[in-house]
């Protein structure tokens, strides 16, 4: 064990060394292997792979882009793979070729009210994202998602394909992603495990607007004022970043961003869709990226949302100009 941290730090060393040495192509939509979502693939990537893997850094800005191998999980085999394909000119390019994968929540062991699971479906990008939350299986559950497409209708039959054991338990996030779906409006049918229909939603895919990636961090430590909001945006390349340095839910959230358009009023939406309650209240780092934006004079809005079917509370609204 220790040699291979030793191992991995010399990597990072390595690649600490080089990273000045390495020139990505820049571009206006992320390219397979660009992990750190700066436009560009090069040494940094790995580097960022690297601290993801082996210290915890954070996650890449999108895990399908970083998944280079196509082996549908974020490993150093992509670190790797990133790193033949800067320094070797024959190396082939890159691609990401995972059409779909799935996370397996973590089992409570503990009571919650009865019926209590849900689904929240989200597009990002080009790709589908079902969360199930607090669903209730059997405790050595292996969660695996088939998906069908009819038509326009998206059909997602949730399986398990682990051994049995003999008890039950809720998991609070059990999620699922399909990728790169051809732009256009859907019908998404998401069935059980015992075929009942958990969800019918319909949606729109269009790679050229919408949200791209959002992201949490919390609790955060630090002696924070939710008052005044701390949001920031950046705009670049036709992508509109918000950031939201002191987010106020409760402690046990899990916060995600949903975005809207209305006209000349952007409307950016958090919503804690964990149901795993604490008894305190703490900040949460909350960031969005929206792609498809034109210049322009707008209205910029943020609302919160906990719990996920309360009404939302306007945080904050102002006026932004999109240069």
């Amino acid at each position: 064990m220790l040699k291979n941290r030793l191992n991995a730090f010399t990597w990072m060393f390595f690649l600490t060394l080089v990273f000045l040495l390495a020139v990505g192509a820049h571009g206006l939509t992320l390219q397979p292997g660009d992990a750190n979502g700066d436009y560009a693939v090069n040494v940094s990537d790995a580097v960022w792979i690297i601290n993801y893997v082996f210290i915890s850094g954070d996650a890449p800005l999108d895990m399908h882009i970083a998944d280079v191998n196509s082996d549908c999980t974020v490993n150093v085999s992509d670190a790797i793979r990133i790193l033949n394909y800067v320094f070797n000119s024959d190396g082939d390019p890159l691609s990401n070729d995972c059409l779909h994968t799935e996370t397996t929540g973590n089992c409570l062991g503990k009571g919650m009210v009865p019926d209590s699971d849900y689904v929240y479906i989200e597009v990002l990008g080009n790709d589908l994202h079902i969360h199930h939350m607090n669903a209730y299986e059997q405790c050595c559950l292996e969660y695996y998602v088939e998906y069908s497409l009819e038509g326009s209708t998206i059909i997602a039959q949730e399986t398990d394909i682990g051994d049995e054991c003999d008890c039950i338990c809720y998991f609070d996030f059990l999620e699922s992603a399909l990728y790169d779906l051809e732009n256009g409006q859907y019908t998404v049918i998401v069935l059980a495990i015992f075929g009942d229909t958990l969800a019918v939603e319909d949606i729109v895919v269009d790679e050229d607007y919408g949200l791209l990636t959002h992201s949490s961090t919390g609790c955060l430590k630090d002696d924070f004022d939710p008052e005044p909001p701390e949001i920031e945006y950046t705009y670049e390349n036709g992508v509109l970043a918000m950031n939201h340095g002191n987010a106020w839910f409760n402690c046990g959230g899990k916060i995600m961003t949903a975005f809207e358009q209305s006209v000349d009023t952007i409307r950016f939406i958090e919503i804690n869709i964990s149901n795993q309650w604490a008894y305190c209240m703490c900040y949460f780092a909350v960031s969005a990226n929206i792609n498809g934006i034109a210049p322009g004079s707008y209205v910029a809005e943020v609302y919160a949302r906990e719990p996920m079917d309360a009404p939302a509370e306007l945080i904050e609204r102002r006026e932004l100009i999109l240069p």
